[in-house]
Order: structure tokens, then C-alpha cells, then sequence
């Protein structure tokens, strides 16, 4: 939804690693051009950081910014599901799903070093009933289109990324700092039910082929 608003707006929203030390980075950056400022950031977690004084996840400020929130719509007349519920109406649903699959030990590091390189030399061309248009590996830096191949935008990093045709999309990375693979998926759509009959048939599709990998 994020996306939807800031097109809305004519904001720039930038993607970047997974991490508040990769944010913090562009907060640097608009510093030193001058060219932009820096409103707030987020990551799938739920961390949240707005303005520049720190360089960190900030619940203080979240907070504040949220009982903020639910001061001015009280006022409309509104509660925060009310608000939340226009907004879905505006831009339309989304929604995401995120699974883990731990593998303990060399073993399993292996397995999961093993699975992502298997993706990598065969990628998927569907999930869920859904064509792929858009290949993203972080690890070479390149991303294959359906037209044309490009260098990436992100820094180096073990992670693949699908994009879909109607606009779900897939991400596929190893955890860096448990051992686990990570799939994490999202779906946008003007009704509700769509986006949870995309990301349901996308995730059981997808978690039967991790797990295939997996166990090969």
C-alpha cells in the first residue's frame, strides 16, 4: 500500500535491504545532497522510524505519531479502522505472508545454500496460477524482464525476487543470522477477497516447491 500512496502523493519511496542500518543510510545520503528529505521508514517486521533524529527502529515516535492519529480522527468522527478502511477503498488491499523453514546445523545450511542455487539455475516461470515477468537476484546484480536484462538498484545480497503479472510479488532469501530460509509474499487487489485467494494459492504453491528443494 506504501507504493499506491507515495504515487498518490508524488512521493519517492525507495526499497532497500532488510535493516534500519541500510535506511539509515539514505537518511545520510538526503543529508549530505540536500536534494531530498527524509520523511519515515519501514521494514516488514514493523519497525518504524520518522524523521532523521535517530538511526534506529523508534517505537517512542510511532507511538506518538499514532495517538496522534487517533486524536484528529476522533475529532472527525472517525476511529483508525474507519480511516483504514477508506484508505482500502482508495489504493485497494494488500496484503503479505511470511514463512520460515529452519534447518539446523551444516546440514541444513547446506540445504538451504543448495535450494537457493537450484532457483537460481532453474527460476521458476509461474506460482499460483500466476506468470512471472520480472527476475531479480540480488547475489549477481542483474534483473531479467521478459524484454531485457538491467543491473539491479539494490546492494549485493543472497536474495531472489519475483514479480508477478497482476502484481504479487515473492521474495526468497537465507536468514542472516539464524538458520532459516525465508519466503516472504504480497498481493494487492481491489477486493479482499482476491488478494486472500492470490496470496493462499501463491503460498501453498510456493512453500510445496521450497519444500521439495529442501528435502532433494
Amino acid at each position: 500500500m506504501a507504493d499506491a500512496i507515495c504515487r498518490h502523493y508524488g512521493v519517492e519511496i525507495r526499497d532497500v535491504l532488510t535493516g534500519f542500518r541500510f535506511i539509515s543510510e539514505q537518511i545520510a545520503q538526503c543529508e549530505a545532497t540536500g536534494e531530498r528529505q527524509f520523511l519515515f521508514g519501514f521494514e516488514e517486521s514493523f519497525g518504524f522510524l520518522a524523521g532523521s533524529f535517530a538511526r534506529d527502529k523508534d517505537a517512542i515516535c510511532a507511538a506518538m505519531l499514532l495517538s496522534e492519529a487517533c486524536v484528529v480522527y476522533r475529532e472527525a468522527g472517525k476511529t483508525l479502522y474507519d480511516v483504514l478502511q477508506e484508505m482500502y477503498e482508495a489504493y485497494g488491499y494488500f496484503k503479505e505472508a511470511v514463512k520460515s523453514y529452519t534447518l539446523e546445523g551444516k546440514a541444513g545450511l547446506e540445504k538451504i545454500r543448495a535450494a537457493m542455487e537450484a532457483l537460481r539455475k532453474n527460476p521458476p516461470q509461474e506460482m499460483g496460477g500466476e506468470n512471472i515477468i520480472i527476475w531479480e537476484d540480488l547475489k549477481s546484480g542483474t534483473r531479467r524482464s521478459t524484454a531485457e536484462t538491467t543491473a539491479t538498484t539494490l546492494p549485493k545480497s543472497d536474495v531472489l525476487r519475483y514479480f508477478f503479472s497482476k502484481g504479487a510479488w515473492l521474495c526468497i532469501r537465507p536468514s542472516g543470522t539464524e538458520p532459516k530460509l525465508k519466503l516472504y509474499i504480497g498481493a494487492g487487489a481491489k477486493r479482499e477477497a482476491e488478494v486472500d485467494a492470490c496470496l493462499t494459492k501463491l503460498m501453498m504453491e510456493t512453500d510445496a516447491t521450497i519444500r521439495r528443494l529442501l528435502e532433494s
